[in-house]
C-alpha cells in the first residue's frame, strides 16, 4: 500500500461529506449520495471509515441498507477495502427509524469519548469549534490509529506531508493501518461487507421492546420511599415539576437526532412523563391552559410558596386537574447566562381526580 492509502484507512468523515448538497455540513433531502464526492473520497484520499447520519436525522433501514451498500461497493472498487461504518450507538440503534431504545448510559455502562478533537477544543464542550495543531496530530505517534476528523479533508494530505517529513515515523503508520485491516477481517467485512434488512426480521419487534423495558427496570434505583408513597394511587394529589416533566425531547436525545429535537416526526405515539402519568392516574377529562413562563434559571429554587410562585407564575386549577403548561413548539426561545438556549416544555401540573 502506498502511504497516502495507508493514511487513508486511519481516516473518518461523516456521511454529509458525501452527501449532494450546499457543502459538508448538511446535504439535500431526500438524501443521496455525490458521485463526485465518492470520488473524492474513495478514489483519492481512499478513506477507510464513513460515521454518522446525514442531517442529523434518523433514517429508515431501506436507506441505511442502500447508502452502506453503495459506500462499500465503491470502497472495494476504488481501495480493495471495505469501510468500517460507524454510528453513536447510545442506547440502541441510533438514528434509525423504528429502532428499540434501550436505557441511557447511566443505567447500562458507560462509553468513551470518541474523537481526537474532544481532547483540545477551547470551550471543553462537546461539538464546538477545535484547533487542531500539528503538534496535536504528532499524537498518532502516541497510538492513536483512527482519526475522526469529520469535515476536514486536507487531514489526509497534512498527516502524508508529516510522514513524509519525519514528524510521524512511518512505522507508526504501518501499525496503525495493521490494526484497522486486522479489525475489518475480524468484522468479516472482507467476505460480507453490507447486510440486507431482512436479515433482521425483528427488528424493532415487540420482544426487544420488552427487554428494552426490562433493562430500564433493573436499572432503577429507588433512593428512598417516604410514607410508602410508592406505588403511587389513584385518586390523590400530583405534583409534577422539572424542566423536562413534559418534554418528549429530552427523553429522545442521542437517539432519532442527535439532541432529540426531531420527536415530532419519530416520537408522536409516545408519552412524556407527564402525559404518562395522566393517562395512568386521571380517569376524567383534564383540563388546561397555556401560558408564557418567565425565564427559567438553572441554579434551582428555594423550597417556600413566595419562591415557588415568583418562578413559575400562578397555580390554575380545574375540576379534574389543574396545571401550568407551556407546549415545545409555543415556547420563545430564550438564553442562560451560559449562553445555552432554554428549553420549552412543562414546568408544573396538579392532577386531581
Amino acid at each position: 500500500m502506498s502511504i497516502e492509502e495507508k493514511v487513508g484507512q486511519m481516516a473518518q468523515f461523516t456521511i454529509d461529506v458525501l452527501g449532494k448538497g450546499g457543502g459538508v455540513y448538511a446535504s439535500d433531502e431526500p438524501f443521496e449520495l455525490d458521485p463526485a464526492m465518492m470520488d473524492t473520497v474513495f478514489g483519492k484520499y481512499k478513506v477507510g471509515s464513513i460515521l454518522n447520519t446525514s442531517n442529523n436525522r434518523a433514517r429508515t433501514i431501506e436507506v441505511w441498507e442502500n447508502t452502506v451498500k453503495a459506500l462499500q461497493e465503491k470502497a472495494l472498487k476504488e481501495i480493495g477495502i471495505p469501510v468500517i461504518y460507524g454510528i453513536d450507538a447510545i442506547h440502541g440503534t441510533t438514528y434509525t427509524a423504528g429502532a428499540t431504545f434501550f436505557p441511557q448510559q447511566i443505567g447500562m455502562a458507560a462509553t468513551l469519548k470518541h474523537y481526537m478533537g474532544y481532547g483540545v477544543p477551547y470551550s471543553g464542550k462537546d461539538r464546538t469549534p477545535a484547533i487542531i495543531t500539528e503538534s496535536d496530530l504528532l499524537a498518532i505517534n502516541a497510538g492513536i490509529d483512527m482519526v475522526m476528523e469529520p469535515y476536514n479533508l486536507k487531514f489526509c494530505d497534512e498527516l502524508v506531508a508529516l510522514v513524509k517529513s519525519g514528524e510521524v515515523k512511518q512505522e507508526r503508520i504501518d501499525d496503525a493501518v495493521r490494526r484497522v485491516l486486522r479489525l475489518k477481517f475480524r468484522l468479516e467485512l472482507f467476505d460480507r461487507p453490507s447486510w440486507s434488512r431482512f436479515d433482521y426480521p425483528d427488528f424493532g419487534s415487540p420482544a426487544h421492546e420488552a427487554a428494552a423495558k426490562s433493562a430500564a427496570d433493573e436499572s432503577i434505583t429507588l433512593q428512598k420511599n417516604e410514607d410508602n408513597i410508592l406505588p403511587l394511587k389513584k385518586g390523590v394529589r400530583l405534583l409534577v415539576i422539572g424542566l423536562n416533566a413534559n418534554s418528549m425531547r429530552t427523553l429522545n436525545g442521542g437517539s432519532y437526532s442527535w439532541q432529540g429535537e426531531k420527536v415530532a416526526e419519530f416520537a408522536q405515539q409516545y408519552n412524556t412523563i407527564f402525559e404518562a402519568l395522566q393517562k395512568k392516574f386521571c380517569s376524567r377529562r383534564y383540563h388546561y391552559r397555556y401560558c408564557r413562563r418567565k425565564k427559567y434559571r438553572y441554579d434551582g429554587w428555594k423550597r417556600n410558596r413566595d419562591a415557588f410562585h415568583k418562578r413559575f407564575g400562578c397555580i390554575y386549577y380545574s375540576r379534574c386537574a389543574s396545571f401550568k403548561s407551556i407546549p415545545e413548539n409555543k415556547s420563545p426561545t430564550r438564553r442562560t447566562e451560559n449562553g445555552y438556549p432554554e428549553s420549552g416544555g412543562q414546568r408544573f401540573g396538579f392532577c386531581r381526580c
